[in-house]
């Protein structure tokens, strides 16, 4: 399969939990207790397995997931991002 003229597997890593708790208003949404470093390691071992895509979204822990995976592109060892983000967006 491609991406953006790059061939991937067809499976990816969903970021959702990764994001954290966030909310709207007062009303709670999203995964409590998100471990960071757990996080890394997970992005990591997907990256390891050969999986590319990584989807999120701006209201994953508001923006934590989108900061997170890309943190962890960036400092993979000094090697290259071989991942793709796939970002959801909704148009009202």
């Amino acid at each position: 399969m491609k991406l953006l003229g790059q061939d991937i597997l067809p499976m990816g890593m969903g970021c959702w939990a990764i994001g954290g708790q966030f909310y709207a208003g007062s009303v709670p949404h999203g995964f409590t207790n998100v471990n960071d470093a757990e996080s890394k390691l997970a992005i990591r071992a997907t990256l390891d397995a050969g999986l590319q895509v990584f989807d999120t979204a701006a209201v994953y822990g508001a923006g934590h997931s989108e900061r997170h995976g890309k943190s962890n592109f960036r400092t993979d060892g000094g090697r290259a991002p071989d991942g793709q983000i796939a970002r959801l967006w909704l148009e009202y």
